[in-house]
């Protein structure tokens, strides 16, 4: 692995101390204020997602981990609207960036895409939404086919 940038180093302590806080409100049942640590921690990681050339699997790992975290608040919320945002937002952020890194990272991309393709299923068909469901993973097979895979299918299966 190789040393962080000092400016990546400065994200990842402050993602850290959001996702600590966001931690410590959600176990002490207070939703409102995990909402606002973890979705801070989500604005952070997306910044450095625009800066960096991703050769830190943890950046994208920890984006991840913090638009879960934010969708999985809201959802305990019962705010359905922020918590299919943050669920979708991770996964179509990653789709998009399949095309901006065409060949650095895919193998990070694609292990964190099917993550987040199967929690966001999971959140919509638990919604009863099962058209949207599928029609994200045809977009997502279409995309991914489209920069790398002939059989994408494999990647976003159930």
């Amino acid at each position: 692995m190789t040393r962080l940038d000092s400016s990546l180093e400065e994200c990842f302590k402050a993602w850290e101390f959001y996702t600590l806080k966001g931690n410590a409100c959600y176990h002490r049942g207070e939703l409102k204020q995990a909402c606002k640590a973890f979705a801070k921690s989500v604005d952070l990681l997306e910044g450095c997602l625009d800066q960096y050339d991703l050769s830190q699997p943890e950046l994208v790992r920890r984006f991840v981990l913090a638009c879960h975290n934010t969708a999985h608040s809201y959802h305990m919320l019962d705010s359905v609207k922020e918590a299919e945002y943050f669920y979708s937002h991770a996964h179509f952020r990653l789709l998009s960036m399949l095309h901006s890194r065409r060949h650095s990272m895919f193998d990070v991309l694609l292990k964190e895409l099917r993550i987040t393709f199967k929690q966001l299923r999971s959140y919509l068909k638990g919604k009863q939404k099962h058209q949207l469901a599928d029609s994200i993973q045809e977009e997502s097979v279409r995309v991914v086919r489209s920069v790398y895979l002939d059989s994408a299918e494999d990647v976003f299966a159930a």
